[in-house]
């Protein structure tokens, strides 16, 4: 099951670069985003303020590449790498999905909040990494249509409705807290039980 960490680096470029992502959301959620200094990165990442310039041109950079690690590369990875069953596929997006908002909510929040606040910078992240991924799962599905498995929607409002029901999920079940009556403990079932609902719709009759 792919996690909301980014993937495993290779090159010693590569594991600098993923480290300074890692520091950067750590310090992100903990601060905020308007309130951290590229100083306050590189202090947790144990690296000089120009070791992050080198692969960061500037702060917005590191955020839109730290949101594009943690939101959108384990959704490439599962579309890329698609499970057999239209079931096991939903599971796991769903799921993946949850522990990002349930288990690292810090992070999402910030992140989420920051590409609402900038214009400039929401953009930017909608053109170069949500729309490719939207555009993915939009094609997963029209071809589940055109081989009979799903009913005739429209791909793209099916895609964000979707989308937007476990996102809802998270949020309310986030500010319910501890009295939410929803186990939470267990993304998987939670995943495998929306999953279910969701399907039940979507297929052929």
């Amino acid at each position: 099951m792919p996690s909301n960490q980014p993937d495993q680096p290779k090159t010693v470029a590569e594991r600098r670069r993923a480290h300074l992502i890692t520091s950067a959301a750590r310090v992100f959620s903990r601060l905020g985003y308007a309130y951290t200094a590229m100083a306050d990165v590189a202090a947790e990442a144990g690296v000089a303020v120009g070791t992050i310039y080198n692969y960061f041109p500037s702060k917005r950079d590191l955020l839109e590449a730290t949101a594009e690690d943690y939101i959108i590369a384990p959704l490439r990875e599962i579309v890329a790498n698609p499970p057999a069953s239209e079931m096991e596929f939903l599971v796991a997006i769903i799921e993946n999905r949850l522990n990002l908002g349930l288990k690292d909510a810090g992070r999402f929040v910030t992140m989420v909040n920051e590409l609402q606040r900038d214009p400039a910078l929401r953009r930017r992240y909608a053109e170069k990494s949500l729309g490719p991924i939207l555009r993915d799962l939009e094609d997963y599905v029209r071809q589940r249509m055109e081989d009979g498995t799903f009913r005739e929607f429209d791909p793209a409002s099916l895609v964000r409705a979707v989308g937007g029901m476990f996102v809802g999920f998270v949020l309310i079940t986030r500010m319910e807290g501890d009295k939410t009556p929803v186990d939470v403990s267990d993304p998987a079932r939670v995943a495998r039980a929306m999953a279910e609902l969701v399907l039940d719709g979507l297929r052929c009759r």
